[in-house]
C-alpha cells in the first residue's frame, strides 16, 4: 500500500478592518461604512476575504 501525503492547501491572506473598508468598492462592491458595520460585532482583528464577504453578506440580509 502507498500512503498519500496531504498537500497543504495554501493559507487565504488576511487583512485588516481598515484595509478591507478602504478597498470595499473594488473587492466587495459596498461602501466602506458597510464593511465597518458588518465587522463591527467581530471580536477578530484580521479577516480573509471569504469571512469578511459573509460578514457583509448577513449584515445586509438583517432586518432593520
Amino acid at each position: 500500500m502507498s500512503k498519500q501525503k496531504k498537500q497543504d492547501q495554501p493559507k487565504e491572506s488576511t487583512y485588516t478592518r481598515a484595509d478591507l473598508a478602504k478597498h470595499s468598492k473594488q473587492a466587495f462592491g459596498v461602501s466602506p461604512e458597510v464593511v465597518i458595520g458588518a465587522l463591527s460585532t467581530s471580536k477578530q482583528e484580521e479577516f480573509t476575504k471569504s469571512e469578511a464577504k459573509q460578514a457583509i453578506d448577513n449584515f445586509m440580509k438583517r432586518k432593520v
